[in-house]
Parts: structure tokens; sequence; C-alpha cells
């Protein structure tokens, strides 16, 4: 109410552009508390499923829904599991006396809906066995691929439903045990479920193509991380250590440059004292490569915050816009001049989208992808901002563009969210072959000498 009483444009510093930047804040920061971010859905999802394994009568368990198909927002989180009919009653049982309930909101014979401690609310929908495959189709969606699936089936003469695939003119049920029984019976291959949305995949598995997206197993690193030496909260060995566990080949240490003072951004010497860190720990590691890395600042001129001099004594370089986001700023062409330095190896957050907090600045993505095609430059999928969006990732991908999944980790608990991240980039239809973290040691270091 404040913003709207006119008394506050007197006040120094407030003109319409400010007023209406934190009144859309606001809107961010309220949209935010109705639906998740995708990091806090999965977390919460993967605490629910590892209780819910200790249910001894549960069968199968997933996952659905929005989170199952990896958007970057989630409502409720959905969870399916299937088990004999008799033991219905103690799986809801089971459910309902998780540690962090706040309120049971209803349960019936196939679906309890609870409340969290955090507000937050998750659905449990019980199948049984020989429906499982049907329902887990079925309550995954998206909205518009079901309703492509059942046009289809009608047209052949079947109808689908969470209970089955069956026969229209006889009733008899064809299939639905397994979630490939409803494709298959239609004649196509299975999509992928985080490409479900009607934007081509049915085309596809109609001609039995699958597409070849890139999948957890096939990362070998992380090429965008933070320490205590800048904004970091882990130490360089603690970070060092998690990816180790991780299986990561190799690493990038990207902490922030100068001019980020907020972020503690070092200088030279700065860098230079990390470095003798990472020769040491180095020797410790023999089975994965840590990389001399920084995340540089992009100027409000386009030029950066270290000089190329000092830029080539670095394995991986990051270049990100920290600052001098307005509307009246050419970020394009800021980002486009980023892209033709040798030394700059991948763009970070590349639209400046940061969920809850800010809307992505003015940016000319056609340009910004030609750029990064032109120069050999990565596009980073920045997983805390979910920096690319799916539809940017596909776009890149289909010209031809590297993308580099990135957790942008200033905790050693946050790396575990790049299983996040290859699920936001499978739905952008990421290829295997034109993410950057895919390829071995050897062809990473080919890609930044090819730049250079």
């Amino acid at each position: 109410k404040a913003l709207d009483d006119p008394r506050i444009k007197t006040i120094k510093g407030f003109g319409p552009k400010k007023i209406e930047n934190i009144k859309r804040g606001i809107a961010l920061f309220e949209q935010s508390k109705e639906r998740m971010f995708i990091t806090e859905a999965y977390s919460l999802a993967q605490d629910i499923l590892n209780y819910m394994k200790g249910c001894k009568e549960i069968i199968n368990i997933s996952v659905a829904g929005s989170l199952r198909r990896m958007k970057e927002t989630i409502g409720d989180i959905d969870i399916l599991v299937s088990a004999k009919k008799e033991d219905f009653p103690k799986i809801h049982e089971y459910f309902k006396a998780y540690k962090d309930i706040e309120q049971v909101i209803g349960s019936g014979e196939t679906k309890t809906s609870i409340l969290l401690k955090n507000s937050k609310q998750v659905d449990l929908r019980v199948l049984k066995e020989e429906e499982w495959g049907s329902g887990l189709q079925y309550f995954t969606g998206s909205k518009e691929h079901n309703v492509r699936i059942r046009d289809i089936a009608k047209e052949k003469g079947y109808k689908i439903s969470e209970y089955g695939i069956f026969e229209i003119s006889s009733g008899k049920r064809l299939g639905g045990e397994k979630e490939e029984d409803i494709y298959n019976i239609l004649g196509m291959v299975m999509p992928p479920p985080e490409i479900r949305e009607d934007k081509g995949e049915i085309e596809l598995a109609m001609q039995g193509i699958v597409p070849e997206l890139v999948d957890y197993d096939d990362i070998k690193g992380d090429f965008h991380m933070h320490t205590t030496y800048s904004d970091g909260k882990a130490s360089l060995r603690q970070m060092v250590q998690t990816c180790y566990e991780l299986g990561y080949k190799y690493i990038v240490i990207s902490d922030h440059t100068k001019s980020l003072r907020v972020a503690g951004g070092l200088d030279e010497e700065g860098f230079r004292n990390q470095w003798k860190e990472i020769e040491q720990i180095q020797k410790e590691y023999k089975d994965m490569t840590i990389l001399r890395g920084c995340e540089v600042d992009i100027l409000e001129d386009g030029s950066l915050d270290l000089p190329d001099s000092f830029l080539e004594e670095f394995d991986y370089v990051v270049a990100s816009i920290h600052s001098h986001m307005s509307p009246s700023t050419d970020n394009t062409k800021r980002i486009i001049k980023a892209c033709h330095n040798k030394y700059v190896n991948q763009i970070g957050h590349p639209t400046g989208k940061n969920y809850g907090y800010r809307d992505g600045y003015i940016l000319n993505m056609e340009e910004v992808i030609k750029a990064a095609l032109d120069t050999n430059t990565a596009l980073e999928l920045n997983i805390p901002r979910a920096d690319l969006s799916p539809d940017n990732i596909r776009l890149a991908v289909e010209r031809g563009v590297t993308i580099s999944i990135v957790t942008d980790s200033h905790s050693s608990s946050h790396l575990q969210f790049m299983k996040v991240g290859v699920g936001l980039a499978r739905r952008g239809w990421a290829l295997k072959e034109r993410v950057l973290n895919t390829k071995p040691l050897q062809e990473v270091r080919a890609f930044v000498r090819k730049k250079r």
C-alpha cells in the first residue's frame, strides 16, 4: 500500500522506475512462497522417498507430476506407490507417521494428502501393482501431452486412464502394468518424462525416436563453484572432497573476481594464493583434476575486471554479469563482447534470472546464442537460478551451442543438485553430445585450446 501512496514519490531516490522495481520484486517473492523452486522440492521429495522406502509393503515408488517432469517450480509434491490392495491401509498409515507433518489434509482408500511443517503439501497415491505403469504415465502429465495421447488412442480404438489402456469395442484391458505399455500399444516409443509437454516429443515417439538426452551418469565434472576464498561457505578442501565423493573426474574452482567486493572477489594475489593451495590438495587426489578457474565480472562496457595477461593463466574462465542490469544497459552487447574474449570459456547465468528475487535482464537471446556458437563459448545452465530456461536450452542446442550444467555451489551440500540440473537440461532437450560436462578431461582442455 505504501508504494501506491503518492507521497512516496516525494522521497529522494523513489522515482517511478524504483517503485516499479520494488513492486516487481515483491510480486516475485510472493510467487516464490506459493510454489517451490525445483531444488527445494527435489530435496523434500528425496527425504520422503527415503522414508517411504522403509515401508516393506510398497512394491514400486516414484515422484510424479511436475517434479518428475522437472519443471522449474512445483506446487504440490506428488508421490506414487504400488502395492497389493490389502496393504493400502498400512501404507497410508506409514505415510501419515512421517516426522515433519503439520496436518493430515485428507485420507481415503487410494490418496492421502499432508501438509508439512514448512506449509508444503504432499499427495500420496497408492495404486494396484497391475496399474503402476498407467498410473505413473497418467499422473506424470503434462496435461497437454496426455490429451494428445488420449486423442491418438481414441483414433486407434483405445481408451486410456490411470487404470490402464482398454479396447473400446470390447472393454478388454490391454496393458498398464508398465509405463511403456501405454506408448507401445499405440505404436510409439516412450518419451522421457522431462519432455512430455506436446512440443514435438509425440511426433518423434511415433517415428520410434527417443532423443539421446544427457543423463546424470554421463556427468564427469562441474564448472562453477565457490569456496571461502570468496563468498562460499565451504573450504576449498571441503568442496574438492565432496566432488571426489561424487565420482567427478575434474572440477573448476571459480571464485569471484575483484569487482564483486560484496562477494569477497579476489585480485591477482588472492588467486595466486588459492593456486598454491590447489597445487597442494591436487597431490592428494590423483583421480580428479582440480582446474584453476574464476567467475570474472563482465563490466558495464563489456570488458572484464581482470586483464587478459592474467586470464591466460587460468585453466577455465566463467564470465558473468553481476551489476548494471537496468533496461538502459545493452546487456546483449556486453555478453557478446565477453564471448569474443579468447580467454572466456563460459557465460555464467546468461539471462540474469534469479528465481524469487529478479527477472532476467533485457537480452536478445538469438544474438547471444549466435555469438556463443561463433566463438566456441559455452552457455551455462545455472541450477540455483534455472538459467538458462528450457526454451533457451533447446534453442541453443538446436543451433549447435555447447551447454555446461553447473551447480554454482556456495556450499558442499549444493553440489548434490547436479541431478536437478541434468533434469532441467533434459527438459530443454539437451543432447548428451552438446553438454560439456559429459566430455573427458582431454576434450574439455581441447575445447579451451580451440578458442585460445
